[in-house]
């Protein structure tokens, strides 16, 4: 039985980070063909084709990301780890949308109009329903979803396998499960922490049958780790992720607003403080340039000093005379 193995590369990704840790070693290395071996369970299979969709980061917004993983697809190339990998594109836009917190479920609960930042119309009454709008950076991954239900179904349809198994949590992918379990056994895996996307659920017996559903672990992602160095490419060492993390500094060149905004919440406590770009830039800035690798915001704007007395002027004892 020949069984294809189609990977969505940014869900395998944030699937395997949210279950090991961003900050912790030995997972981004994935030997995508370990896992898929481990993963085919159907009796006398063999995989003979894994198709890894993914995206290239912007190099522009994160160079040592599209560093890294650059030196990654060249070593799943050289592990012969895959048999294509298929781009799609990685977009960078600036949205606008409403300041909200987090609720005790996560759901957003929008910021509205309050103490100590109250919103009021020309006629200086309190406006209570404004809402705080804010533009923010969104960078977003396209196509893969797609071009892993094409080269699913291509697959499929010219008899090229007999099962397959999709790698992904993406409720897009609905439609084209549904027509490939008509035609061969399918086995869906979860690879995050999440639970699995309704719409891709289903029933053993759909279609030809012998369909099934997993999920992974963090233990999935670091027992199948390729072997490091692959040839000539080797994964970035503990130390030089350290390095990349404490290097990141505050850029202020990015602000092109007028007010700089920063909002933070704590328990029971919610504070908003807004500072004048224009006035408090030069002193900003030359603290970060001064000191890049710890420059912090101040704690709050400053504030004057406490005013001088004024005494008059009194005439000495001699003078009086």
């Amino acid at each position: 039985m020949r069984v294809g193995v189609y990977i969505d590369g940014f869900n395998l990704y944030y699937g395997a980070r949210g279950l090991c840790g961003q900050g912790k070693p030995g997972w981004r290395w994935i030997d995508l063909r370990g896992l898929a071996n481990q993963l085919a369970t159907w009796q006398g299979c063999s995989v003979t084709r894994i198709v890894y969709c993914t995206a290239r980061i912007s190099g522009a917004d994160n160079p040592s990301g599209a560093a890294d993983q650059d030196i990654y697809l060249k070593a799943l190339v050289a592990a012969n780890a895959v048999a294509l990998i298929e781009y799609g594109s990685y977009v960078s836009r600036v949205k606008q949308a409403p300041m909200a917190t987090a609720d005790a479920k996560g759901r957003p609960v929008l910021t509205r109009s309050a103490q100590p930042v109250l919103v009021k119309d020309a006629e200086d009454r309190p406006v209570r329903d404004a809402v705080f709008m804010v533009s923010h950076a969104r960078r977003e991954e396209k196509g893969s979803d797609v071009n892993v239900a094409a080269h699913l179904l291509l697959d499929v349809l010219q008899s090229d396998i007999d099962a397959a198994i999709v790698i992904s949590n993406d409720s897009d992918l609905r439609l084209p499960l549904i027509e490939a379990r008509k035609r061969v056994p399918v086995g869906t895996v979860n690879p995050s922490r999440s639970f699995l996307a309704g719409d891709l659920r289903g029933t053993p017996t759909d279609g030809v049958g012998g369909h099934w559903w997993t999920k992974l672990h963090a233990s999935d992602y670091q027992t199948h780790q390729l072997p490091n160095p692959i040839g000539k490419y080797a994964k970035a060492s503990q130390l030089v992720e350290r390095q990349k993390r404490r290097a990141k500094t505050l850029d202020f060149s990015s602000f092109n607003s007028d007010i700089l905004l920063v909002y933070t919440t704590r328990p029971l406590v919610g504070r908003v403080f807004f500072w004048l770009k224009r006035a408090y830039s030069d002193g900003i800035t030359s603290a970060a340039s001064s000191a890049p690798a710890r420059a912090r915001l101040p704690r709050r704007p400053p504030t004057r000093g406490r005013p001088r007395r004024r005494c008059r002027a009194r005439a000495s004892p001699s003078a009086r005379g």
